[in-house]
């Protein structure tokens, strides 16, 4: 293999493939990036076994060829490398690395003994705008369960049915659910890892990407862009049915301004971390108080005024999960509604609020 390559192209194409590679891994291969010619352009790899990252990026191909190098060493040459033309060349199993300034040669492993990332044949293919589809992601995404003992809930939900596009995660404590409407998509059920979402989340944010292909099979998705194609196997199981907790009726529903409950959130928060950040909100006719209060710190009341719809009630709630919650609120009036003390609270904005909604269940107080 010989070719030459623009630094910041090889740079900015590294860092991102780099994220994959973990150096404990149990086979020594796992820990390099393959780099190969494909039809004319030079193409990096990496995997965990579980997620695979291809990243395609034009270059001036003399003989082509491929090798698997260390992802740490390489990246970080390449990295500190001045912004100039870069000639590689691969001799057996070394990879020669030339500038205006430098020489260097790295050990690398023969490109047969990186594992293969097939080219997955989907038969359920679709193309929608990246925006909508990583709002929808990021929008459910702090619901995800960590709990690796129940594997379904650590991933986000997604269902396609008459064309509407559903995204859902739950931890058991917490819920949130975001709605598309995109026409030409097939009806399905998938879990998508969470790992996978936070890898796509930031290849779209470091990329001008305004849309992205998707393609699904029984055990695998595949995120297709011009230059980067993102692998990752589906976890196998069934979703619960998480709409039997979405509350029918809300006998309490109040308006607040966002900015205003963020603040009282995270100063209620000072005071209950010693409490697993129990707070208590009280809503009165045109107010809400949030206490909360710690034994080693002392005791806090913020009072916010609202628009009430409803009859006054009380109820605990975890002072993180509502502050999560706002983060996927872009408008300035959030909506909470209500039923009793025991049961669940939902937290949306004004728009779209039957289909895009948080839920937080209550804490015993």
């Amino acid at each position: 293999m010989k070719l030459s390559v623009l630094q910041e192209n090889l740079d900015k194409a590294l860092i991102t493939v780099s994220r994959l590679v973990q150096s404990n891994n149990s086979l020594p291969v796992l820990a390099n990036i393959l780099i190969k010619t494909t039809d004319g352009r030079l193409e990096l790899q990496s995997t965990n076994l579980e997620l695979a990252i291809s990243y395609k990026i034009g270059a001036k191909i003399e003989k082509p060829g491929s090798l698997s190098v260390p992802a740490k060493i390489f990246s970080d040459l390449i990295h500190s490398t001045p912004n100039d033309k870069i000639q590689l060349v691969a001799l057996k199993d070394n990879l020669e690395i030339h500038t205006n300034q430098l020489n260097s040669t790295l050990n690398g492993i023969n490109s047969s003994d990186f594992p293969h990332i097939p080219d997955v044949a989907t038969k359920n293919k679709f193309t929608i705008p990246t925006k909508d589809f990583v709002t929808g992601l990021e929008y459910v995404l702090t619901s995800v369960s960590l709990d690796e003992s129940r594997p379904v809930l650590a991933g986000v939900y997604c269902k396609v049915e008459n064309n509407v596009l559903v995204f859902a995660a739950t931890d058991s404590y917490r819920l949130s659910q975001y709605t598309i409407k995109s026409s030409g998509l097939e009806d399905m059920e998938i879990i998508i890892p969470h790992r996978t979402i936070q890898e796509l989340i930031r290849i779209v944010k470091t990329e001008d990407i305004g849309e992205i292909t998707i393609g699904i099979t029984e055990t695998e998705i595949v995120f297709y862009t011009d230059s980067i194609t993102l692998t990752s196997q589906l976890i196998d199981g069934t979703y619960p049915d998480y709409t039997k907790i979405i509350p029918k009726l809300s006998p309490v529903k109040i308006e607040i301004n966002k900015d205003d409950l963020v603040s009282g959130l995270k100063i209620a928060s000072l005071f209950s971390r010693e409490n697993a950040h129990t707070i208590q909100l009280s809503v009165s006719k045109d107010k809400l108080s949030i206490t909360s209060e710690g034994a080693q710190i002392g005791k806090n009341i913020s009072s916010i005024p609202v628009k009430n719809t409803g009859v006054t009630k009380e109820i605990s709630l975890n002072a993180r999960y509502l502050i999560d919650t706002m983060l996927s609120i872009t408008e300035k009036t959030v909506v909470i509604t209500m039923q009793d003390k025991l049961d669940p609270c939902v937290v949306s904005a004004q728009k779209n609020s039957k289909n895009n909604f948080h839920i937080i269940m209550p804490l015993r107080s």
